[in-house]
């Protein structure tokens, strides 16, 4: 197909050139209009490769494919707001969406064995190479999503999730995203969930587990009218007694499902039981540097001797600014003065990004933490790509509808990022440390 096409996805790759800062969210339509002029030409309309990949995923490719249909000859509006027989998943209901829509039905689902074979191509390739790949597992999923219309028994959906009030929210963050019904989950013996992970094993050897705390209690807001709703807000369970029970059933299901290492997201407000269970279950928790102080004493920077054994090292999240965007912009010139003690750094605020980020890589990578992972921005800045004029993006803003949230690119090109001369630099850093 890409030969085929060629003029068309050239004309893309004009429409939509590299290099810049944000993904341009149009080009979505644009693609799906070009992959199904590739679907309707396709030499050979059901190899047995298609089939026996729908075949292996009943539990979720039909209803979502149907999602897809309903979706659209509803404007896009959500199935909330859908008539009755089709909100509710009616058989006839089904039957009737589905009828004349063979060939959409078909497309979405040959879309999502397009995605299934190109992303396993490349995992297979990586791993050849003794690469280990470490995906994500969302903790919650959108309120109108496909996962919830066809399963509503499993989400609570007269509640909206989110997380406590702190410093930085006075009334607490609020997601929209339903919480999950545990109790209907655990009925089922916690069959999505399962298939969840069976699925993602086809890319991932390790999967960084979202919202740790989560698994143990939720804050959730009443779905009214109200103007007091933000106020009434509560833990879910709201028993504390119920936290660690409800943790250690989800978790014990967790790793009997699957091979993949789970690596827990345990930031945040965090209860000493999830710190406790983590040990318990010996799954890898996370370490952000720059939150890794002596709160309650010096206020330094702790040393690498003082990271877990067995955690993540890294210099930043998708939730937070980058390593240089905190060193430019958040950090107070204590916190600075700190870290030059803590990384032998002499130079002053002003030095080049590179130079910065270098010290702060090689304090993680010499930290006790079993792995050092980072993001793609904090390597960028060691190669110089990602520099001052690039401090202020971020991946997220928690907390904020923002219209860049989850649109940062990688700049420049991966074709480009191949003979990137910083790339010796990498492997040199990784080798000093031992980090492979």
């Amino acid at each position: 197909p890409v030969k085929k096409y060629a003029s068309e996805t050239a004309s893309l790759r004009k429409k939509y050139p590299s290099g810049t800062p944000f993904f341009d969210t149009r080009v979505k339509n644009d693609k799906l209009f070009l992959l199904k002029i590739i679907f309707s030409g396709r030499e050979k309309k059901n190899p047995k490769d298609f089939k026996e990949f729908k075949d292996a995923q009943q539990y979720w490719l039909p209803a979502y494919a149907l999602f897809k249909v309903a979706k659209r000859k509803m404007e896009d509006r959500s199935w909330e707001v859908w008539p009755e027989p089709l909100r509710t998943r009616r058989p006839a209901a089904l039957r009737a969406l589905a009828e004349g829509a063979e060939d959409e039905v078909e497309f979405y689902q040959w879309l999502q064995w397009q995605l299934f074979i190109q992303f396993r191509s490349s995992a297979d390739k990586v791993r050849k190479k003794k690469v280990r790949l470490i995906g994500d597992l969302p903790f919650l999923v959108a309120r109108d999503s496909a996962d919830v219309w066809a399963h509503p028994e499993y989400f609570k959906l007269n509640l909206s999730a989110g997380a406590p009030p702190d410093l930085y929210f006075a009334e607490g963050q609020e997601w929209g995203m339903p919480p999950y019904h545990w109790q209907a989950l655990a009925a089922s013996n916690y069959d999505y969930l399962k298939e969840k992970l069976k699925f993602a094993a086809n890319f991932y050897d390790l999967y960084r587990l979202d919202h740790f705390v989560g698994l143990f209690r939720v804050w959730v807001f009443p779905l009214d009218d109200s103007p007091d709703r933000k106020k009434r807000a509560f833990f879910d369970p709201s028993e504390e007694g119920e936290w660690e029970k409800q943790a250690r059933a989800i978790l014990s299901v967790l790793l009997e499902a699957s091979p993949m290492l789970p690596c827990a997201e345990d930031l945040g407000t965090v209860p000493d039981i999830a710190r406790r269970l983590l040990a318990e279950f010996a799954i890898p928790g996370m370490d952000v540097q720059r939150w890794m102080r002596d709160w309650e004493g010096t206020k330094d920077f702790v040393s690498p001797e003082g990271y877990r054994p067995n955690a993540i090292a890294t210099l930043s999240t998708h939730d937070m600014s980058s390593f240089l965007g905190w060193w430019r912009t958040e950090a107070t010139d204590d916190d600075k003065e700190r870290f030059r003690r803590f990384a032998g750094f002499s130079g002053s605020s002003d030095s080049s990004p590179d130079e910065i980020c270098r010290f702060a890589l090689e304090k993680a990578h010499e930290s006790k933490a079993i792995f050092s992972v980072h993001s793609f921005q904090d390597w960028l800045t060691l190669g110089g790509v990602f520099g001052d004029a690039e401090a202020g993006l971020r991946i997220n803003r928690p907390g904020l509808v923002d219209v860049d949230n989850w649109r940062l690119r990688i700049s420049p090109p991966i074709e480009k990022m191949l003979e990137w001369p910083s790339n010796e630099r990498i492997r040199q850093l990784n080798a000093k440390f031992q980090r492979k």
